[in-house]
């Protein structure tokens, strides 16, 4: 029965050759649209879902407002923003601020242009990026400490054995050692932070000091926010 299904249908391709090409790759491209459409949905919703304490993560928002009555919104803060918010406001477990700056990399004889991000020594324990090497508590304690991605290990060292290892970095016109006490895997390209080295945001607060509230020079800030998990949800 299924064989003669088959006949019949080859039969009548053949008789409208015109109609059934019309009709075959209009449901085709359909489809293929079809397709498209739902695997990009799916990526869009995945961005930042592996982070075991999404539903706790929250980000710093501020809205300007200029004279003319418009106003703007930015996912940007001041230094002195995270510490005060988590001192005054008990929810707030923690913070980290997330920085990328461009910097100048030396390696022996090599110099390399690359963007560097200052975080603060809690990032590794709001954000559920994996580390190949070293503690996540402790991986940026230290102001002359370093975190590279895999990456990052094995273009500038050549290994991804690369702890206790020391690259120069220009900071304020003259090169400084930092310590390779960590190294990561990369990060996911449906994550919304992106990083290749990662520094600690206590040295960048000494060399570039700042008290004020009304202006951010913070990329972005993050909290992790005491708070219950949504209906459905794991912990």
């Amino acid at each position: 029965m299924l064989r003669n299904y088959i006949k019949i249908a080859l039969r009548n391709i053949r008789k409208n050759k015109a109609l059934s090409f019309i009709n075959i790759a209009g449901l085709s491209i359909g489809l293929a649209c079809c397709i498209l459409i739902i695997l990009y949905i799916k990526d869009e919703l995945s961005f930042d879902g592996f982070h075991l304490k999404k539903y706790n993560i929250c980000q710093l928002t501020c809205v300007r407002t200029e004279q003319d009555g418009g106003s703007q919104k930015f996912a940007i803060a001041a230094l002195v923003q995270g510490p005060a918010f988590k001192q005054q406001i008990p929810e707030m477990q923690d913070f980290t601020r997330v920085n990328p700056k461009d910097i100048v990399i030396k390696r022996n004889n090599d110099i390399f242009s690359e963007q560097v991000t200052w975080v603060d020594k809690s990032f590794f324990n709001i954000f559920s990026f994996p580390l190949l090497l070293g503690n996540a508590n402790s991986v940026l304690a230290d102001r002359h400490s370093m975190v590279l991605s895999k990456t990052s290990a094995i273009k500038y060292l050549g290994t991804t054995q690369a702890v206790g290892k020391t690259l120069l970095l220009e900071i304020n016109g003259k090169f400084e050692p930092f310590t390779v006490t960590g190294v990561a895997k990369d990060a996911p390209k449906n994550s919304s932070i992106q990083f290749n080295i990662l520094l600690p945001f206590s040295y960048f607060e000494t060399v570039s000091p700042d008290n004020g509230w009304m202006w951010g020079i913070v990329s972005h800030l993050f909290f992790n926010v005491a708070r219950g998990q949504p209906p459905g949800s794991r912990p």
